[in-house]
């Protein structure tokens, strides 16, 4: 049973939280945009724990000298017998899914470039948060040459942290995952062109409030219904060629057609989502959640929703512009986004109120009725967006 209720844990928490961004290289119009360098190998210590930041999660490994870094990372290639040539090469998306899934990994040593892959990195940050003194700096290199190889993978017990925390402190451990996993809750929602399947479902899953893993408090809401799914769609149609009657005791007591424009300027033409040029600002050591800089509002008209961005200081809002970017807010979202959505995020701002308003594109499941998530008309975007950690910032709160 411990062994399902892990199962059930690590699937829920891979798909609730997991992103494969998170340690994959950032996309490569990310990188082009970035000022960012990779401290100089020169400034680097046999037994350094280095952190590169990925949108949800943090990719950790430890620097071996000569521009190498031993890091964990899930890998599926090496459990399938592969050439020694292709496992070496960069893990790719699919390779790293299938590592996950298969709960198999690999601590391997790549360069310092291709571990960064042009993202800012940290050095040695975690020495404050663990709160134990690390170990010498060349037996905390010497213990990671030593788990070099295939290893078995759990994203809860046995990730990247875990791997640096033991070879760097001496006990393994992931802030990350101990922050986010005490407590689960999970929604099922299935789709189904037959209802009898349906109904078999529901009639099957009453019975896992009492007979499956451990831990599991109960079902809410009870056994399921089976309800057809509906789904709206918008278009636009000339007011001109609509008429509206309104009838009393059936009889005809008033009609309203609206008239065409007469001219263009009659139009109100649509706001602008011009990204206007950012002034330099200065950069600094400093990493805010947005929650510390910004309020925010969201929700949902079809199957696109809308994330409002109000500065809680005017000074504030410059830095909202230059570094809350629509490609950002669309990596942080791209695991909502339906693939192949093209322009997914719009930003418009609004220097009125120090606001930025941002439009994502079929982003809800269908939206509405028609979705199937548990948050179909995004009121929690505002929210998840607020998590977003900004980086490379001067010390705000002294402005």
């Amino acid at each position: 049973m411990l062994d399902t209720l892990t199962f059930l844990l690590e699937k829920l928490f891979l798909l609730a939280h997991f992103r494969v961004s998170s340690l994959l290289p950032p996309p490569r119009r990310e990188r082009a945009g970035r000022s960012e360098e990779p401290p100089p190998t020169r400034l680097l210590q046999r037994g350094d724990l280095l952190e590169v930041p990925r949108t949800l999660f943090t990719h950790f490994g430890i620097y071996l000298g000569e521009g190498r870094v031993a890091h964990l990372i899930p890998d599926v290639l090496p459990l399938l017998g592969a050439h020694p040539k292709r496992v070496h090469e960069m893990v790719t998306n699919t390779r790293l899914v299938l590592g996950v899934l298969s709960k198999h990994a690999t601590v391997r040593v790549d360069s310092v470039e291709d571990f960064a892959y042009g993202a800012a990195m940290l050095l040695n940050a975690m020495d404050r948060a663990v709160g134990r003194c690390a170990l010498p700096q060349e037996e905390v290199a010497a213990r990671a040459e030593k788990l070099v190889g295939p290893v078995s993978y759990s994203l809860l017990w046995n990730n990247c942290e875990h791997f640096v925390t033991y070879t760097r402190y001496g006990t393994a451990q992931s802030l990350q995952t101990d922050k986010g996993c005490r407590e689960a809750v999970i929604w099922m929602a299935v789709h189904h062109t037959q209802k009898k399947a349906l109904e078999v479902f529901a009639r099957e899953v009453a019975p896992a409030g009492t007979g499956m893993a451990p831990g599991l408090t109960g079902i809410v809401g009870g056994r399921p219904r089976v309800s057809p799914v509906l789904k709206p769609f918008f278009f636009m149609h000339p007011k001109s060629e609509l008429k509206v009657e309104v009838h009393v005791d059936g009889q005809e007591a008033e009609s309203i057609q609206e008239a065409e424009p007469h001219t263009s300027e009659q139009e109100v033409p649509p706001p602008s989502a011009q990204e206007e040029p950012d002034a330099e600002l200065p950069s600094g050591p400093h990493s805010f959640r947005l929650e510390e800089l910004a309020f925010t509002r969201s929700g949902d008209k079809g199957d696109s929703a809308n994330i409002g961005v109000i500065a809680r200081h005017p000074l504030f809002f410059p830095y909202l512009k230059k570094h809350l970017t629509s490609s950002v807010v669309e990596d942080y979202f791209s695991h909502l986004i339906t693939p192949g959505t093209k322009d997914a995020v719009t930003r418009y701002t609004l220097p009125g109120i120090n606001g930025l308003n941002f439009v994502l594109q079929s982003s809800l499941g269908g939206g509405g009725v028609a979705s199937l998530r548990s948050d179909p008309q995004g009121k929690a975007y505002g929210q998840m967006l607020l998590d977003l950690k900004l980086r490379n910032l001067p010390d705000l709160k002294s402005l």
